[in-house]
This record gives C-alpha cells, structure tokens and sequence, in this order.
C-alpha cells in the first residue's frame, strides 16, 4: 500500500454518507493522486490542527450507487463539525477491504459499522504520522 500522504480541499458531494448515518468529507483529489479502490483505516489531519485523527476513506466508484468517478471519501471517527472548504491530509495506515456493490443501504450501512469499528481497532495500536 502507498504510505504517502493525501492532501485535499473538502467538497460538498451527494450527501449520502449523512443519509447512512456516516457523514464523509469528500476530498478534492485527482483521481490518478488516489491508491488502489477499496476502504482504508487512516490517519487524517484538519489543516492547521496538529491532532492526527482516526478515519475510515472509501477510495473508489461507489458501486452501490454506480457512480463513473473514482473518488475519496473520508469518515472521521467520533468527529462532528462543518469541515466544507477546509484541507484534509489522509495518512493511509491499512488496507480493509476491496469495494463492493451491495444490494440495499442497510447491507451497506451494517459493512460500514464493521469497518469503522475494524479501523478504529487497528488505528489504536498503530502510531499516528
């Protein structure tokens, strides 16, 4: 997996991840920047913070909702505020899993809580960049 570290502007998307319960700061990131599609644990940073905070990003179409654009989106665990138009740095820490289409949101939101629970996991022993 690529260690290097991402770094976006924070654009609005279709909101969906708020619908599901997981709100997402999508980056603003050119696609051919982005690692292979699937979801990671990382690290993220808000710029002009020094925390390293704990994440889930989905890289990738989002097959459930056939999108065409390859694209990253970003989870902040425990996180809530307004991060629209601020600079987000992503630290990938682990590969989770490959994307995947699935048949209903609430198939979808059930593999989302495992993941975020799995990151969380492997972020606790892992040390931030």
């Amino acid at each position: 997996m690529d260690k290097k570290v991402l770094r976006g502007r924070v654009i609005p998307g279709a909101n969906r991840g708020k619908q599901l319960g997981f709100p997402t700061a999508n980056l603003d990131i050119p696609s051919e920047a982005l690692p292979r599609t699937g979801v990671y644990a990382v690290w993220a940073r808000i710029e002009g913070e020094k925390l390293w905070r704990a994440a889930a990003a989905s890289i990738g179409y989002n097959p459930t909702f056939a999108e065409q654009t390859k694209k990253i989106e970003v989870h902040l665990l425990g996180f809530s505020g307004e991060l629209y138009g601020r600079v987000l740095e992503i630290a990938p820490a682990a590969y989770l899993r490959p994307e995947k289409r699935y048949r209903s949101s609430a198939s979808l939101i059930q593999q989302m809580r495992r993941d975020c629970r799995r990151a969380q996991k492997i972020l606790d022993r892992a040390q931030s960049p």
